[in-house]
């Protein structure tokens, strides 16, 4: 069989399992030592070609159907065991958290800036009432107060919000990753229905008597 592995990271392996389920009913699996892995016969970098050796003189009549089942295994990363990852509501709360302290950061700002309108209001006031400099500059830092106040909070609210959505998109990325690895190699095998068909390949690593098929596969 000659199959292309896909790519994976350097942490992880692709496993190809075969099996056979003769017309009986009975089914036969390779032992690890009659299964051998070479380059396929094109040269190819990328392909890979697994070999039942000997696989022929286990089947009763060439004429019969059979059923193939190949199976690839992601090993290394994937818990085929566990539950699907998911973006639950609790994973989402610290950012629902976050968020509603950013709104009520840049509505406190906004609280400080208008309660710095009034006091600016009322520095002018004083003013133009002849008060003295002292009783009306305390309005004057008063606003001047509220003024950096304001900032602060709708500078850090902003912030706050920014940071959050950012990080939320991030999770929400990195868990869509992991559900298409999940996806894709913790479903049912792949099956195919296959007749076998007496073959010579001479131009094979085991040159001899063979067999050849053709099959496609599908998850269910």
């Amino acid at each position: 069989m000659t199959y292309l592995p896909g790519k994976a990271k350097s942490s992880l392996s692709y496993r190809i399992d075969l099996g056979l389920r003769l017309p009986g009913g009975d089914s036969i699996a390779p032992q690890p030592y009659e299964l051998a892995e070479t380059p396929p016969p094109t040269g190819s970098k990328e392909q890979r070609q697994l070999v039942w050796q000997d696989f022929t003189e286990q089947l009763p009549d060439f004429d019969a159907p059979y059923t193939l089942f190949v199976r690839r295994s992601l090993m290394g990363a994937v818990n085929c065991a566990g539950e699907r990852p998911a973006f639950t509501l609790q994973k989402q709360l610290p950012h629902y958290a976050a968020g509603a302290a950013g709104i009520v950061l840049i509505g406190l700002g906004q609280v400080y800036n208008q309660q710095k309108k009034d006091a600016y209001e009322q520095y002018q006031q004083a003013w133009a009432a002849g008060q003295s400099q002292e009783e009306a500059g305390s309005f004057f830092q008063t606003a001047h107060d509220k003024r950096n106040a304001a900032q602060a909070c709708t500078y850090a609210g902003w912030a706050l919000l920014g940071a959050d959505a950012l990080w939320y998109v991030f999770r929400h990325l990195k868990i869509r990753q992991r559900q298409k690895i999940y996806d894709k190699f913790c479903g049912q095998p792949s099956l195919s229905s296959l007749r076998l068909r007496p073959a010579s390949v001479p131009q094979s690593p085991y040159p001899g008597l063979g067999i050849s098929f053709t099959f496609s596969t599908g998850r269910p």
